[in-house]
């Protein structure tokens, strides 16, 4: 077996290049995280159910396709663990305030078990059992449908970053 090593330590060239690479690294990794959010954010808006007539009465009315647009791509943001990206509804930290406020996001992601709601409509002492709702998962299937592509996307945009030539010659 023939074994060869190179000593990289202290090469002046490889050090400065490192140096260069790590503070570029953030900034060119944001725009390539950010692609990446959009590609969930499209197949998230088209995975949601959107019901045909919304909630027209009563406090909590909203429109048809309110959950639909409601979801947004949040901040990139970089840690010393790497860069991260959002995508969901606009109702936490990440997020602008929405339109409306998408309670029930969750509901539908998730489903609800069978429920006894006490004074059903104001009523003091009536009790009504609300059934289950069925999960309607959309964040989920999501990601996993374009985990793939993203993956892709994100490999290509990083190696056309690595390799792309900005006349440094350093």
């Amino acid at each position: 077996m023939i074994r060869s090593e190179v000593n990289l330590e202290n090469s002046e060239v490889v050090k400065r290049a490192m140096d260069k690479f790590m503070k570029d690294a953030q900034t060119r990794g944001k725009p390539i995280i950010r692609t990446a959010s959009e590609i969930l954010y499209m197949e998230a808006r088209r995975r949601v159910p959107v019901s045909k007539s919304g909630k027209k009465k009563g406090k909590w009315a909203h429109p048809p396709g309110t959950l639909r647009d409601s979801i947004e791509i949040g901040d990139v943001w970089t840690t010393p663990r790497g860069i991260f990206g959002a995508v969901g509804i606009k109702q936490n930290r990440y997020f602008t305030q929405a339109p409306h406020n998408i309670w029930y996001a969750r509901w539908v992601e998730f489903g609800t078990k069978e429920r006894i709601v006490k004074n059903w409509y104001g009523r003091k002492g009536v009790r009504h059992t609300a059934g289950a709702m069925p999960a309607q998962p959309f964040m989920r299937p999501a990601l996993v449908k374009s985990r793939a592509k993203i993956r892709n996307t994100v490999r290509y945009r990083l190696q056309e970053e690595l390799f792309r030539n900005d006349g440094d010659n350093t």
